[in-house]
């Protein structure tokens, strides 16, 4: 992107205070300049002598102090380095052709880059202390209810995995962490449930009662494989030596063996 340039608006038309010759890069003005650019932070101004005739060139200008002008550029917006008379014209013009297909490159180009202070959406330029912009939702682990602490600036849609153990046991029971809806009837599979996931520190005595064991929710099949040992009350000789037996039957049932009554 070019240099920003200085327009006024009130600037009166001047005269040369003397001839001009092809390459000057300093001149004299007659008149009143005190509506005219002076350059100031930098930013050049547009001129033209003689418009409108032959010989009329455009001149970029550093400044203006106070009648004495320092030139960036002669022949400048496509017109040619030419010689003037003492009494030529001088007027401030702008925008200059060159201005303005300046701008315009900037608001239509779309592989300009004028704005380095700006992030990219292609990831490329991100912000201070961000080591880069996800472009698409992906999976950040993090552990429940803490903040994150990678330095990746992520789209709104960004999806947090849930990490291994990153549900403590506070978390897990309060209200509405998990919703109702996913404790309905076959909310929990099989295949959700694998091996070694439920061991016997997370069922702890009483942790299953009654009722939360419908009807038929305990089959033969769901038994069949569990070791007679997870099927023993926690109290010391509740439950003698005998083994628990299931029962077969429309109603699946534990029965509790009777106590050995033999003497010696």
């Amino acid at each position: 992107m070019g240099i920003r340039e200085d327009y006024r608006g009130a600037a009166a038309a001047l005269t040369l205070s003397a001839d001009l010759t092809a390459g000057d890069l300093t001149f004299s003005v007659s008149g009143d300049t005190s509506g005219w650019p002076t350059g100031g932070a930098g930013r050049p101004f547009t001129i033209t002598i003689d418009r409108g005739k032959a010989s009329e060139e455009k001149v970029l200008c550093s400044t203006l102090t106070p009648t004495a002008v320092a030139v960036s550029l002669r022949g400048y917006d496509g017109t040619s380095d030419a010689n003037h008379t003492a009494g030529a014209s001088v007027e401030h013009t702008g925008p200059s052709a060159t201005k303005m297909d300046d701008v315009d490159g900037h608001v239509y180009d779309t592989t300009r880059d004028d704005h380095p202070q700006y992030i990219l959406t292609s990831g490329e330029r991100g912000f201070s202390g961000v080591d880069q912009i996800v472009d698409l939702p992906v999976s950040i682990g993090g552990t429940a209810n803490q903040p994150g602490s990678a330095n990746t600036l992520a789209r709104s849609d960004h999806v947090h995995a849930i990490a291994s153990q990153g549900i403590s046991d506070s978390d897990m029971f309060t209200p509405q962490v998990v919703p109702p809806a996913a404790l309905q009837d076959s909310s929990i599979s099989r295949q959700k449930l694998v091996a070694g996931s439920v061991d016997d520190t997370l069922l702890a005595a009483a942790a299953v009662i009654t009722a939360k064991i419908a009807d038929s929710a305990v089959t033969p099949a769901k038994t069949a494989k569990i070791p007679a040992v997870r099927l023993y009350d926690s109290t010391p000789n509740a439950i003698p030596h005998n083994t628990p037996t299931i029962l077969s039957g429309s109603t699946p049932r534990i029965t509790t063996p009777t106590r050995c009554t033999h003497r010696r």
